[in-house]
């Protein structure tokens, strides 16, 4: 960015208002997501923050595409796809408040009768 900034204000003499809205954007666009991300994982539960983290590229392309017209190839939306698959498998298999695992009645009373035993 310096090199570039360096050759525009060189060549174009801008104004101290679009220098002063260049920073500002900079600094925003920085900011703001990155304290999201330290704030996040606080209020939600991880598996949920990682989902929401590994749809970030995803949902940049889409902006991308819509707002921008950037056209993608095949292969950036099998990317985008297996995303989308991999957030849905994940979100599926969240362990839901009062449901067990298949085999963790078989850990918990296989633990249960060894704690007994060592107790006699």
């Amino acid at each position: 960015m310096g090199p570039v900034l360096v050759v525009v204000v060189l060549s174009y003499r801008p104004g101290l208002g679009t220098i002063a809205l260049a920073v500002l954007a900079g600094v925003l666009s920085n900011l703001v997501p990155n304290a999201l991300d330290l704030v996040a994982p606080r209020s939600v539960r991880p598996q949920t923050f990682g989902v929401l983290m590994s749809a970030q590229p995803a949902l940049a392309a889409v902006v991308g595409l819509v707002l921008l017209g950037q056209d993608l190839r095949l292969h950036e939306w099998a990317g985008i796809a297996i995303i989308a698959a991999t957030n849905a498998v994940v979100v599926l298999g969240q362990d839901r408040p009062g449901q067990e695992r298949p085999g963790q009645d078989a850990v918990s009373t296989s633990a249960s009768v060894r704690a007994a035993n060592d107790g006699q």
